[in-house]
């Protein structure tokens, strides 16, 4: 089970790392 919530967190972190052309394109959309 910690593999599961140690893979969610990096997905988040890598979120947090680079948001800038997702969120701006969700955001823009």
């Amino acid at each position: 089970m910690p593999n599961i919530i140690n893979d969610i967190k990096l997905d988040f972190k890598d979120v947090l790392l680079r948001p800038k052309r997702s969120t701006l394109r969700s955001r823009s959309d």
